[in-house]
């Protein structure tokens, strides 16, 4: 297993607080549990408990709860530190894939400017905008690619990210027994590690599934279900990525414009609270400034 630390790898070897010279590992154990809620709650009372976070996650926090306009405007941490959060956070906040696909393919022609620790994840969060953009083949060669990738890394995180995008895969080329498949998988694998960000993830998946079946009835509880474990984890970039890929399907398939109003609703909400418009605007510039 790598000795780094990424956005969503769960790593319990790492020292990541440390209090009166013991080792405190609740960070990791929140981490890779999907559990931010505890997370926020450690760090914002670290000065009563006596405990220094590390400079991982001083930054990763602030992801987490959504400070999103901070990685934009600080000048506190070096740039290429906080490239990969920056490609996330647009990639995030607006809906077309094209965009987000052309600045990954940049910093992906250009693999020096992310330190390593980033450079895998990249290579597995790109699967899904070749989906989203119906570059079928390119996906395929990268679902491969990435396999080899999340076997050596030996994380559960990234061997459900990676089974999620094979998933939508299926469900974006009609193979819906594959789907369902793999979601089993899937659940049997959270059976054993109960995360609950990624829980949140799958359950919404299921109920596109549902759609898939014309269960409306079901699908709806089933993607209610999935944005309240989602809510929950206080994960908020979890939860604006589970918007966004309700808003996907529906708007894709068309399956019911009652909820594609009520999530769009939902989506401007989220806009307006974190700014959108203005991470949209302001990230591109910065990623594409001379390396």
């Amino acid at each position: 297993m790598s000795g780094e630390r990424t956005l969503l790898q769960f790593q319990p070897d790492a020292c990541t607080v440390s209090r009166g010279g013991e080792t405190i590992r609740l960070l990791e154990l929140y981490h890779g549990m999907g559990m931010g809620a505890a997370l926020q709650t450690l760090s914002a009372h670290r000065d009563v408990l006596g405990i220094e976070l590390d400079p991982f996650y001083a930054v990763y926090i602030r992801f987490v709860r959504g400070d999103f306009a901070w990685f934009v405007e600080t000048s506190s941490i070096p740039f290429e530190e906080k490239l990969f959060y920056l490609l996330h956070i647009f990639s995030m906040v607006q809906k077309n894939p094209r965009e987000s696909l052309r600045l990954f393919e940049r910093v992906r022609s250009e693999p020096d400017r992310l330190p390593p620790r980033w450079r895998d994840e990249l290579e597995i969060n790109v699967i899904g905008l070749y989906l989203e953009t119906g570059q079928w083949d390119k996906a395929e060669r990268q679902m491969a690619k990435a396999e080899g990738i999340v076997a050596r890394l030996g994380s559960d995180s990234f061997t459900l990210l990676l089974r999620y995008t094979q998933i939508l895969y299926a469900l974006l080329r009609d193979r819906l027994t594959e789907a369902e498949q793999l979601i089993r998988r899937s659940e049997e694998q959270l059976s054993r590690i109960p995360m609950q960000r990624e829980l949140g993830s799958l359950t919404l998946l299921k109920g596109m599934c549902m759609y898939r079946r014309a269960e409306q009835q079901q699908a709806r509880q089933l993607v209610e279900e999935g944005m309240e474990v989602l809510r929950a984890s206080r994960f908020v970039p979890h939860f604006i990525y589970g918007v966004r890929l309700v808003l996907f399907f529906l708007d894709t398939f068309g399956w019911d414009a009652e909820w594609q109003h009520k999530y769009s609703t939902l989506w401007e909400e989220l806009a307006a609270e974190y700014r959108f418009d203005y991470l949209a605007r302001s990230i591109p510039a910065l990623v594409q400034r001379p390396f």
